[in-house]
């Protein structure tokens, strides 16, 4: 070995045990967590995420759509709306308004504002279009 790689290793193996030092003075005010459907989640595939302005977290899967408070879900179950086949949510999108909107299984799309549900006649238009 060179004296300059050594030099380079020797500045890395310090810098790292600066980096781990100060790491574990400091506390870290981050946390990871795996959430799954042992904790609440209708599915462990997740098609889609976000965060309401009311600091709720939305999260689309293959099972349904849930709230999450940062302790628990609730399931909002988009197959009681009219319209709409099944839970099976396979994007999910919020606009600038704070609207969530769900691109459903089988075609429908679904806008959830606060306290109503509009399913989008998207998909009736569609099926007229033709590909170029």
């Amino acid at each position: 070995m060179t004296a300059i790689a050594g030099a380079g290793l020797l500045m890395g193996v310090v810098l790292l045990a600066t980096v781990a030092s100060q790491a574990a003075t400091h506390s870290s005010t981050w946390l990871a967590k795996a959430w799954q459907s042992d904790d609440g989640l209708p599915e462990n595939s997740v098609s889609g995420i976000a965060q309401t302005p009311d600091g709720y977290l939305w999260v689309g899967t293959l099972g349904g759509l849930v709230r999450f408070d940062g302790a628990r879900f609730r399931e909002f179950s988009p197959a009681n709306i009219t319209g709409v086949p099944n839970r099976v949510v396979r994007a999910l999108l919020l606009d600038r308004r704070g609207r969530l909107w769900l691109g459903m299984d089988r075609g429908p799309v679904v806008s959830v504002e606060t306290k109503s549900a509009l399913v989008s006649p998207l998909r009736m238009a569609c099926q007229t279009c033709t590909a170029r």
